[in-house]
């Protein structure tokens, strides 16, 4: 009779694999660092590895999912009950410590390689796509609270909160020894003026699609 698989042991196989690779990944960089090094790292043979992960982009972006898990599995609950500002800088706490815990290089590399690696990139997106939806239905829990822009859509809203984060991270990693309160201070400043519901008519002058409306 043929052996049943081993959760246990998959989830086991599965770390061991994913700590070695980010050690090589650390120490080497993602385009340098060979599937082979990272078998030696694991202390498994290729046939092992492979089971596992078919490239350095599967690699990656199982690295990149844990990261997201880490930081929306804990917020999922508070964005449910906590008013969407709440919930938005807590993520942006998350997010930007998380980044702060990385290593930065590997991270500027990551995202090179993924503007010229279609698989690479189409990887990130999958992992991408749920905080997307998690991030819309926050705007919309807000929107029914009356907390935000009701004609905002939601979606549209959920990626550029993304942008908002993503463009913070790159100047964090590349550009930036600003402190984190700071940063996080300009990403809360530009979500309460975007998000916020008009304090005026609906008539006023918006700025959206980059088109702007001119006041009556």
């Amino acid at each position: 009779m043929a052996r049943l698989p081993d959760p246990a042991l998959a989830d086991k196989r599965r770390r061991q694999i994913l700590d070695a690779a980010l050690v090589c990944f650390c120490r080497r960089g993602f385009h340098q660092t060979t599937m082979q090094e990272i078998c030696a790292a694991a202390s498994l043979s290729p046939g092992a590895l492979y089971r596992y992960f078919r490239s350095k982009a599967d690699l990656i972006s199982a690295i990149a999912e844990e990261d997201r898990r880490a930081i929306l599995d804990p917020l999922d609950l508070f964005g449910e009950s906590a008013d969407f500002f709440a919930s938005a800088a807590a993520l942006a706490r998350a997010w930007l410590a998380r980044i702060l815990e990385k290593d930065r290089a590997l991270i500027a590399e990551v995202m090179a390689q993924a503007a010229r690696d279609e698989d690479l990139r189409a990887k990130l997106a999958l992992v991408d796509a749920p905080l997307r939806d998690v991030l819309a239905r926050w705007v919309r829990q807000g929107q029914a609270r009356k907390q935000v822009d009701a004609s905002i859509d939601a979606a549209q809203a959920a990626r550029a909160m993304l942008c908002a984060l993503d463009g913070m991270a790159i100047r964090l990693v590349l550009l930036e020894n600003s402190p984190l309160a700071d940063a996080l201070a300009d990403l809360n400043f530009v979500v309460e003026r975007i998000f916020s519901p008009l304090a005026v008519n609906a008539k006023a002058v918006r700025v959206a699609r980059g088109v702007m409306e001119p006041v009556a």
